[in-house]
C-alpha cells in the first residue's frame, strides 16, 4: 500500500506539494498536514500558512493519477454531503456517513474537483480510501501499479504496511 499526499494550499490558493518542503519520506506516514507543517521550519520560510487540500487535487497529481488509472472501470463512493441529497446509483452508510455509489473512470479525475472517498475497480486490484477532505489517500494495488505510482515523479507518495497507523482525519 501506499499513501499518496494532497498538495496543500497557501495563503494565495496556489498548491504547494509536499515535496517542495521536503521529501515525503517513511517517517512521514503517520503525520497529518498540520503535523508536517508545524514541524517543519522550511514551511514557514516557503509559504507561510498552509491548509489541507482538502480533498480537492492540483493539475500535477490529477493529470498523473488519471494517467495511472486509464482503461481500469472503477465504482466510487462519494459523500452525499458535498450535494446534501443522494443522487448516485445506490446509496451506502460508511462509517456513519451518507455515500452515492457511482461509476468512475479515470477522465473524472480533474485538478480543482474534490475526489471520492473511496474507488475500486471491478477486479480488486486497486482501491483507495480517505475520510472527508483528506490531505492524502490510501491505495493497496497490485505490485506493478503500486510500483508506478511510488516511481512517478509527478506524485508524492510514501509506501505504507497494513499495521502503520495514518492519521485518523487525514486533515478534515
Amino acid at each position: 500500500m501506499l499513501r499518496l499526499f494532497l498538495p496543500m494550499r497557501d495563503a494565495q490558493d496556489n498548491s504547494v506539494r509536499w515535496s517542495q518542503l521536503r521529501e515525503p519520506d517513511y517517517e512521514d506516514r503517520s503525520s497529518g498536514w498540520e503535523e508536517f507543517r508545524t514541524n517543519d521550519v522550511s514551511v514557514e520560510e516557503v509559504s507561510g500558512d498552509l491548509s489541507s487540500a482538502m480533498g480537492v487535487l492540483d493539475e500535477q497529481t490529477a493529470t498523473a493519477l488519471s494517467d495511472h488509472l486509464a482503461g481500469l472501470q472503477l465504482t466510487a463512493l462519494e459523500w452525499v454531503g458535498y450535494r446534501g441529497a443522494p443522487s448516485g446509483d445506490r446509496t451506502v452508510t460508511v462509517m456513519g456517513e451518507l455515500y452515492d455509489t457511482k461509476s468512475f473512470t479515470s477522465s473524472d479525475i480533474v485538478a480543482g474537483n474534490r475526489i471520492p472517498g473511496f474507488v475500486w475497480d471491478e477486479n480488486t486490484t486497486f482501491a483507495w480510501g480517505s475520510r472527508l477532505y483528506p490531505d492524502s489517500i490510501v491505495i493497496g494495488a497490485s505490485p506493478t501499479t503500486l510500483r508506478a505510482l511510488h516511481s512517478d515523479p509527478n506524485l508524492d507518495v510514501v509506501s505504507i504496511r497494513a499495521e502503520d497507523v495514518v492519521p485518523f482525519s487525514f486533515g478534515d
